[in-house]
């Protein structure tokens, strides 16, 4: 990347919880001479700022807001990288939205106390940060053309992508952040989910690359699973791994740890992720709606730790899989970093060769 800039760009979603008058009054009066903000209030706006910074290849490009602003930062700035560049920027999040699914990963903190960290550091040394692979989520139609591709840490569909969506409906009326979202799960998703259909059956196929399944003994219970082997074996090309775990309620993948509010969604996106190894965590809910919706919200508190262990979740860390639903009389909600993606029926999750690289408030 090109030498870094006198200003540091700085992205501001101006609809994020946190992006008050008096905030941006205070960030204009402190820091007006280290910053070059970017006040953006639509998709548009945000798109223009990225590829504007992207032109200069800045070497740290800060974001405020919530996940939805790291998501459409990191798409933005890859629809104008050169094809033979992998090399995002690294990305100083801070929490001004809601969600902040990385902040426990980075140790980041109140945003003022954090931007004096990176004035303080930047234009030193270079700066700490933890990487992360991106996974490439695709949507296709009935004639399995691609309607849409972007990139993020975590995606999922069905059950997840339902909760967030009644808490985007709930959050205008109700509370936000953490005690929205436990509104949304009891006042309308847990009712639901006790009194509606199942979703529609899903097919989960392994793609390629290396698979492994891990047991409910967790770390002490995990079997590789050779895809040209059980090709050979059963004489096909498609391998189903959702083909004994009827019905499914949720199908989430992940590369980071944490949903938004320290929700520990994909405890093993750690183990995953070592040397060159280059994997994501899958998580599939099964079991019959009611019954699984119950159980998860008796045993909330290990839910939200991720070390709740069932037979009704299985897991599997894998690099490209595709989710096919068919067949069911329930609408299959989606979602990518926590944004509404509307109703799907087939999916490609697949680890892709780019990294989310974010800055690393703990060693600042």
């Amino acid at each position: 990347m090109s030498a870094r800039r006198r200003k540091i760009p700085t992205i501001v979603n101006a609809n994020a919880k946190g992006v008050t008058k008096s905030f941006l009054r205070k960030i204009n009066k402190r820091y007006s001479n280290r910053l070059e903000l970017y006040l953006t209030a639509n998709l548009e706006k945000a798109r223009e700022a990225t590829h504007q910074i992207m032109q200069e290849q800045p070497y740290l490009v800060i974001v405020m807001g919530g996940d939805g602003a790291w998501y459409q930062a990191i798409n933005h700035m890859q629809e104008v990288l050169p094809v033979d560049n992998l090399q995002l920027p690294i990305i100083a999040k801070l929490k001004a939205g809601t969600g902040n699914s990385p902040s426990k990963l980075i140790g980041s903190g109140k945003p003022i106390n954090d931007l004096e960290k990176i004035l303080e550091r930047y234009g030193g040394s270079d700066l700490p940060y933890r990487s992360f692979p991106l996974i490439n989520v695709s949507y296709y139609d009935e004639e399995d053309k691609v309607i849409h591709s972007s990139y993020s840490t975590f995606a999922g569909s069905g059950w997840d992508a339902r909760v967030l969506n009644d808490y985007n409906n709930l959050k205008g009326t109700f509370s936000t952040g953490l005690p929205g979202y436990l509104r949304a799960v009891a006042t309308k998703s847990l009712p639901r989910e006790i009194k509606k259909n199942p979703f529609s059956s899903a097919s989960i196929y392994l793609n390629s690359g290396d698979a492994y399944r891990i047991g409910e003994h967790a770390r002490n219970d995990v079997e590789r699973l050779d895809l040209e082997k059980i090709k050979r074996i059963m004489d096909t090309e498609k391998i189903n791994i959702a083909k004994k775990i009827h019905p499914i309620n949720a199908v989430v993948v992940g590369t980071t740890p944490y949903y938004g509010f320290g929700f520990m969604t994909f405890p093993y996106s750690q183990f995953a992720n070592v040397g060159d190894q280059r994997m994501m965590h899958v998580r599939v809910i099964t079991g019959k709606a009611a019954w699984s919706a119950i159980r998860a919200t008796l045993n909330a508190r290990s839910v939200w730790k991720g070390m709740y262990r069932s037979n009704i979740l299985q897991e599997f860390l894998v690099q490209d899989i595709t989710v096919e639903y068919w067949g069911g009389q329930e609408e299959v909600p989606s979602q990518i970093a926590g944004e509404a993606m509307g109703v799907q029926r087939k999916i490609n999750y697949k680890v892709s060769p780019y990294d989310l690289k974010l800055l690393n408030f703990r060693k600042l």
